[in-house]
């Protein structure tokens, strides 16, 4: 197996390790994470230094490839366009749960996890960095743009869209042919009839904007 570094240590990243092994193609060789002491242990695995250390700790651990484990939207941009610009000719995998149903239509960019029980379908596309959560189903046609994440038991419907770095939460549905634009979050169960313009929060059924949001705004809780 390839060794793998992998960026975070949270809940989050503890389902991406899951995958990880359950797929069975990477041997993780450490975490990096701002938050916790180099040498602290998280999920099995020991904490080798913070990001800023990922070069440095590639040429050390002989290890090309990279998955940024982040749950926020934010975050998780920031954090890869900066390893990018500090290793160009690394390895970025995507990771797929083995019960992950996934048409053979489906364009997967680099940096993507889908975890268990997700649902993809045909012509489906998806960009760099994106989250498809537990048991998640996306329609035909539809698409995610980079660092975007559905949460669990979202319902993306045919030929739908979610922007930059938004974010459906959990349980919420998306009819056909709506788009959702950058840097936007649908909470958990709203119900989307309308398409959902850039930098706002909508909820409810049907969804309305409730607020404004910047983009970097923390909406994970």
């Amino acid at each position: 197996m390839k060794p793998l570094i992998v960026i975070g240590s949270s809940g989050h990243a503890g389902s991406v390790l899951d995958c990880i092994e359950m797929e069975g193609q990477y041997k993780v060789v450490g975490l990096l994470d701002s938050f916790e002491p180099a040498g602290a242990r998280k999920h099995g695995y020991e904490i080798c230094g913070a990001p800023e250390d990922a070069a440095r700790l590639s040429a050390a651990l002989s290890c090309r490839s990279f998955f940024v484990a982040v749950g926020d939207n934010w975050s998780r941009s920031r954090i890869s366009q900066q390893l990018r610009a500090d290793l160009p000719d690394a390895e970025y995998p995507s990771i797929i749960h083995p019960t992950a149903i996934v048409s053979r239509t489906v364009r997967l960019g680099p940096g993507c996890v889908l975890l268990a029980g997700s649902i993809v379908g045909n012509d489906v596309i998806i960009g760099t960095g994106c989250i498809v959560n537990v048991a998640a189903a996306i329609g035909h046609d539809c698409r995610l743009d980079d660092y975007a994440s559905v949460s669990g038991g979202v319902r993306m419907s045919g030929a739908s869209s979610i922007g930059l770095r938004s974010s459906a939460g959990v349980s919420s549905t998306l009819i056909e042919k709506i788009t959702v634009g950058r840097d936007a979050v649908v909470a958990a169960g709203a119900v989307v009839f309308k398409d959902v313009p850039d930098e706002v929060v909508v909820f409810g059924n049907p969804a309305k904007i409730v607020r404004q949001r910047k983009p970097d705004e923390t909406y994970l809780r």
